[in-house]
């Protein structure tokens, strides 16, 4: 009888055992797929950062260049309208040639109108 119970006790105890690994063999089978879940969602949070820092970096890029357009264009602009303070530029930096003649700049300034279409104001009135 004591052989008997002590043959029972191993088998449990080995039952016990061999239920404890396959136990831990499943919580391990769980945590590897849940940490590699974790990492695919972290390489796709990191290429998605990279996309939007790129459509970022794209979008600063074509800001900038066309902020730099607006800047010549209104350059180009100011220099055809005042043509003789870039000529006076250009003589003071010694690289210009002489302005051109005074009644060219009165033919290509543009009319001013005044506000609401009223016309130059008078010198001595002040306008509101």
């Amino acid at each position: 009888m004591k052989k008997a119970a002590e043959k029972m006790m191993e088998e449990q105890v080995e039952q016990a055992a061999l239920s404890l690994a396959a136990n831990q063999q499943i919580l391990m089978s769980k945590l590897a797929s849940k940490q590699a879940l974790e990492a695919d969602v972290l390489a796709a949070r990191g290429v998605r950062g990279r996309d939007e820092l790129e459509l970022r970096r794209a979008t600063e890029v074509e800001r900038r260049v066309f902020r730099f357009r607006n800047v010549v264009m209104v350059r180009e602009r100011v220099l055809r309208i005042h043509p003789f303070r870039h000529h006076m530029d250009t003589i003071i930096a010694g690289t210009g040639e002489s302005p051109p003649a005074r009644s060219g700049i009165a033919r290509e300034l543009p009319r001013w109108s005044g506000p609401r279409g009223q016309g130059r104001p008078s010198q001595g009135r002040l306008s509101a």
